[in-house]
């Protein structure tokens, strides 16, 4: 993540979320703050939200990568580009629906305020590991900001079972 860490944290009073989904929506939220108040309750202090303070990334392509030893990997090879040199990156952020990943690459305004900003499109690549261990074989799909495409586990992907010598 660009913007926080991967786990809720609390400080000062603070509880700071890095990511809040809603059923139709994978990261719509994120780097939400709550402020715990005397009383026992919690007071919105501030959040970020797709559309508003973030927008997703442009996608061109989606490469799998998988590799042959087990437990197996798979990494989504992503390339696109940003808006422009004042953007970067911000969270990527994933979950398996059934047997369809969802993955949201975020882009996030990072220069300081009033910076003038070239109106050109800055390429970018990253590579995304998909949790994919403990997953059965199967053929699994992947939405990737508009993008899809699919990969195949030809074993149940956990680690090899070895006995031991008694």
């Amino acid at each position: 993540s660009a913007s926080a860490s991967y786990f809720p944290h609390y400080k000062d009073g603070v509880l700071t979320i890095p990511r809040v989904d809603t059923s139709m929506h994978l990261g719509q939220y994120q780097d939400v703050k709550l402020q715990f108040t005397e009383q026992g309750g919690w007071v919105l202090l501030d959040y970020k939200a797709v559309g508003e303070d973030i927008s997703l990334a442009y996608i061109d392509s989606v490469n799998v990568v998988q590799t042959n030893s087990v437990p197996i990997q798979v990494f989504l090879e992503v390339e696109g580009s940003l808006p422009n040199e004042c953007f970067d990156i911000g969270q990527v952020n994933q979950r398996l629906d059934a047997n369809q990943f969802n993955v949201v690459v975020s882009a996030i305004f990072s220069a300081p305020e009033g910076t003038l900003c070239n109106q050109a499109l800055v390429p970018f690549k990253k590579v995304i590991p998909l949790d994919v261990y403990g997953l059965q074989a199967g053929t699994y799909t992947y939405y990737a900001n508009g993008i899809t495409g699919f990969f195949k586990l030809a074993v149940d992907n956990t680690l090899p079972t070895t006995t031991v010598a008694q």
